[in-house]
């Protein structure tokens, strides 16, 4: 997943500078070169996103070439309601015999069904 985020945060191109230095025998023939080469690379690593702590994103606007870093802030809400509150009741005879027909139906009967199919293939 981090790949994939890299990926959509795109390429830049770097212009990197290396300079090598020669020793020769005579000091005449020391030299160095600076050669330069272009490099692309993502903007943001795969490994950088995934050492990102929690509430940290990367933003790119759509019709934007900028990529920003952003460090959210979590507010937690007050309680508006209390929490769920389990009912305790004893099913009606009807309802259990629903209940039973209900798990029937939909865990035993398909199962007896793919063995008459089954068996009737051989």
């Amino acid at each position: 997943m981090a790949q994939i985020s890299s990926k959509d945060l795109g390429e830049q191109e770097v212009d990197v500078s290396r300079e090598h230095i020669s020793y020769g025998a005579n000091a005449l023939r020391d030299g160095v070169s600076i050669g330069h080469q272009t490099v692309t690379r993502p903007v943001v690593s795969s490994s950088e996103i995934q050492a990102m702590d929690d509430l940290q994103c990367y933003l790119r606007v759509p019709g934007s070439s900028f990529i920003t870093q952003l460090d959210l802030h979590f507010d937690k809400m007050r309680d508006v309601t209390p929490a769920f509150i389990k009912r305790h009741y004893t099913p009606s005879p009807a309802m259990t015999k629903a209940y039973q027909k209900a798990i029937y139906f939909e865990c035993v009967a398909p199962g007896m069904l793919l063995n008459e199919v089954r068996q009737s293939k051989r």
